[in-house]
């Protein structure tokens, strides 16, 4: 398992080593343009990816994301009303109105989604109703959209579409709250979602405070996830891909392992699609578009190579 981990590390050095490098740009280019890119890279992934987790860990599905259950179309619905209506906005209003959008957006969906899972007890349905409420805000995006101005249209779509590129140096302090200061709380919490995974009424049982730690698990990925679309847009495929990678890997359940290494799974990922578009530059393709196309064979054929081989 250390190995495992120190593999991981030496990729995550070797792509920092390859996005930081280049014999063309200036210190300023760097401190300005590169550096907050690949940071942003490196903090989303790995916080997309602990979303991912939480989410799997609480409602107790594989499926489970903050795409696959609405949480990304809700906060992007917000942000980009904010961005319809409230464009004219500047100052303080103008950075912290995308970034409040976007986190009552996501609360908004996770609480929905949590008083569901309540309800329904079906976990397979409960996904269903999460694509149903993400298709539901999609299309009220659309239908917002018709009403919007051409540019304010092009601006919302492009960021929609995922994007590493637009963060700046002050930024980068939002996205460590999103990221480091979840993964830490979490990495507290894992105890408790070891005893989650084994089902709500094991872990009641076992005097785990459910509500209380529901509610932490709530807050932590609607915080988390409104903060990294605020800023990048919604991340697909990290936060499902991440988590089931780590456990092919590792061979594990536990939260004390799973928690770090699908962090560091989706930091990887994420700083992986962002190379290539440092390397296309000055053209560069959405992120979601890429993550599809790079990652999508990759993780297709490693679980092929880990599990169906044997079988042909």
């Amino acid at each position: 398992m250390v190995k495992k981990f120190a593999v991981l590390i030496s990729v995550l050095v070797v792509l920092l080593s390859v996005a930081f490098y280049s014999t063309q740009f200036s210190s300023e280019i760097f401190w300005f343009l590169r550096f907050p890119r690949i940071m942003t890279a490196c903090l989303a992934g790995g916080a997309v990816a602990l979303s991912g987790l939480l989410m799997q860990s609480y409602f107790q599905n594989p499926l489970a994301g903050p795409d696959i259950l609405g949480i990304h179309s809700g906060a992007t619905l917000f942000v980009a009303m904010w961005f319809m209506f409230f464009h004219k906005m500047s100052g303080v209003l103008a950075t912290l109105g995308p970034i409040g959008s976007a986190l009552l957006g996501s609360f908004m969906m996770m609480f929905v989604i949590s008083g569901l899972a309540k309800k329904i007890g079906n976990k397979m349905l409960l996904v269903l109703l999460g694509l149903f409420a993400s298709q539901l805000a999609s299309g009220l995006l659309t239908v917002g959209l018709n009403f919007a101005h051409q540019d304010h249209i092009k601006a919302i779509l492009l960021w929609s579409f995922g994007t590493f590129q637009r963060t700046t140096l002050s930024d980068l302090p939002f996205l460590v709250l999103a990221s480091i200061i979840p993964l830490l709380l979490a990495m507290r919490m894992a105890p408790h979602l070891d005893l989650l995974h084994l089902g709500e009424t094991y872990a009641r049982l076992s005097g785990m405070n459910f509500k209380k730690i529901s509610l932490q698990i709530i807050l932590l990925t609607g915080f988390s996830t409104g903060l990294v679309v605020a800023f990048c847009g919604p991340v697909a495929f990290i936060g499902l891909a991440a988590i089931h990678l780590s456990k092919m890997i590792f061979k594990t359940e536990r939260h004390g392992i799973l928690i770090p290494i699908s962090f560091l799974i989706g930091a990887i990922m994420a700083l992986t699609v962002e190379c290539i578009n440092l390397g296309m530059a000055p053209q560069s393709l959405p992120l979601n578009a890429l993550l599809g196309i790079v990652g999508a064979p990759v993780i297709l054929l490693f679980i092929y190579r880990l599990n169906f081989r044997h079988a042909f």
